[in-house]
């Protein structure tokens, strides 16, 4: 039978990365492959150490495809599945190929919050690029756009209303990480919103994470009551 082998295209860390001939490997070995394969998604075929590209497929892809392979790779050694390790390979490729986009959106940084970053970024292009409904912010648990652990603020956003959105959507991403569902986390994001405009009419001296942690003292939201449009 003949080889697949086309060229040995580079060595990375522990693995040799060859170009094979795609469509011969689909004709006489496996159709399931496609533009790319590593050895726990094709045990039969692909030794443990190899990723095969397809030379046929997206050759100016390959440094994406790469970092895909080596993430499946170690998620199905340590024993996941391969449903899941794609998961979380395409987050990876996905994430990788819009950095750059990401980038043209954003104005600066204004800050970290335990690990999540808030950016000042163009409202105008996001609404025009990604979400026509984007308006004063948003974060990566409600918008697929946005990167992970990262909050954006529109920049028609003043200086002085900032804080009060991002204790918003700090407060909402909060709640979404530890399994509220948007609605609800929205409802009491928007209450405690209210909350501060009416209790701490300058928020210059206190962040995101401190003025959660304050409203937490003062009792339970009434989430019956009406919380206004859904940002």
């Amino acid at each position: 039978m003949k080889k697949p082998y086309i060229e040995h295209y580079k060595k990375i860390d522990k693995f040799d990365i060859y170009i094979v001939d795609g469509s011969y490997i689909r004709k006489n070995i496996n159709t399931q492959f496609t533009n790319f394969g590593q050895h726990y998604r094709f045990p039969k075929m692909i030794p443990v150490r190899e990723l095969w590209l397809d030379r046929d497929y997206g050759q100016n892809e390959y440094k994406y495809y790469i970092p895909h392979m080596i993430k499946e790779w170690e998620l199905m050694r340590s024993g996941r599945s391969y449903k899941d390790a794609l998961i979380e390979a395409d987050e990876l490729e996905w994430n990788m190929r819009n950095k750059g986009e990401h980038e043209e959106y954003k104005v600066k940084k204004l800050e970290d919050i335990e690990g999540v970053s808030v950016y000042l970024v163009n409202g105008e292009k996001v609404r025009s690029d990604c979400h026509i409904d984007f308006t004063e912010g948003g974060h990566d648990k409600v918008y697929d756009f946005i990167p992970d652990n990262e909050i954006w603020i529109s920049d028609e956003v003043s200086a002085k209303e900032r804080p009060y959105i991002l204790a918003h959507e700090y407060n909402e991403r909060c709640q979404m990480a530890d399994g509220e569902k948007y609605k609800n986390a929205h409802n009491k994001a928007s209450f405690f919103e209210r909350y501060l405009r009416h209790k701490v009419p300058d928020m210059s001296g206190i962040n995101a994470k401190n003025s959660r942690h304050k409203h937490k003292r003062h009792g339970r939201v009434n989430e019956s009551k009406s919380l206004g449009t859904m940002r």
